[in-house]
């Protein structure tokens, strides 16, 4: 039987069909991955509880739960992870993490991160020392009593604690911690004699004292500022203005119908307005 010979019209019309099938596949698959980039926020942030806690639990964290409730109507999943801090705000700087749990807003203006202008917390600078130590932080001096002091490599310590940190006669007692879980490390070399000091948030450090089992063995020595934090977007995350705009409403709505006290009553911690 002889070969059937296919036009060679025929053939560019097959081809063509072949081209604009290949093409609109390829579209689809694009269009699909675009979709699913922004059906999903990455948070990323060290861990930082009660703000933010152990992922996937039935206690994430305040702020994680508060994302989870405002993005909801969106069907936008939160999608959190704990890194260590500093590698969290570059993520977030180059679009690598969609947004970032608890920056001051001198932190969100050096990288370039949108905020709110509803904050998600106010922070101090809280001194925790060993239990046994006599130490009262009340002005900046006291501090000068303090050898080994531990902070956390990324974090921006403002006011008085942070002009005391900046001083070039305080270097050689500085401690940097790095890692994603720095408080509960500090609080633990600070147990075991290995620090005299550590300053972070007051909320963050009695929280892991209290997961850690040495409450007894540490105590607040004092605070110093009252900054707001926030959670601050990428500026390349998928319609960042709008998710910005979106988690102001949804905290003034939450305030309003009181489940944000309810919420912040969950881990212990009162309405900071």
């Amino acid at each position: 039987m002889p070969a059937m010979t296919i036009p060679l019209q025929q053939r560019n019309a097959v081809h063509q069909r072949w081209q604009r099938w290949s093409l609109a596949v390829g579209l689809c698959t694009l269009l699909w991955s675009a979709l699913s980039s922004a059906q999903s926020l990455v948070v990323q942030t060290d861990r930082w509880c009660p703000y933010n806690c152990e992922p996937g639990s039935a206690a994430p964290g305040y702020v994680i739960e508060l994302l989870q409730a405002i993005f909801v109507a969106s069907e936008l999943a939160i999608v959190y992870e704990v890194v260590p801090w500093d590698r969290a705000l570059k993520n977030a700087y180059d679009g690598r993490a969609g947004a970032v749990v608890g920056a001051s807003r001198k932190e969100a203006h050096e990288q370039g991160l949108l905020i709110g202008d509803e904050p998600i917390g106010v922070n101090a600078d809280c001194v925790f020392v060993a239990a046994k130590n006599p130490l009262r932080f009340e002005k900046l001096a006291d501090l000068n009593g303090l050898k080994r002091v531990a902070i956390v490599s990324g974090y921006s310590y403002t006011g008085a604690v942070g002009q005391w940190l900046a001083a070039p006669e305080n270097k050689p007692r500085l401690e940097l911690a790095h890692g994603d879980r720095p408080a509960e490390i500090n609080l633990l070399n600070l147990a075991k004699g290995r620090l005299d000091g550590v300053i972070d948030n007051g909320a963050v450090l009695g929280m892991a004292a209290q997961t850690l089992g040495i409450s007894n063995k540490v105590r607040l020595a004092g605070c110093s500022g009252n900054d707001p934090m926030y959670v601050a977007f990428s500026a390349k995350q998928a319609h960042a203005i709008a998710l910005v705009k979106q988690f102001d409403n949804g905290i003034v709505a939450m305030r309003r119908d009181k489940t944000l006290g309810k919420l912040l009553a969950k881990y212990g911690q009162k309405d900071w307005k």
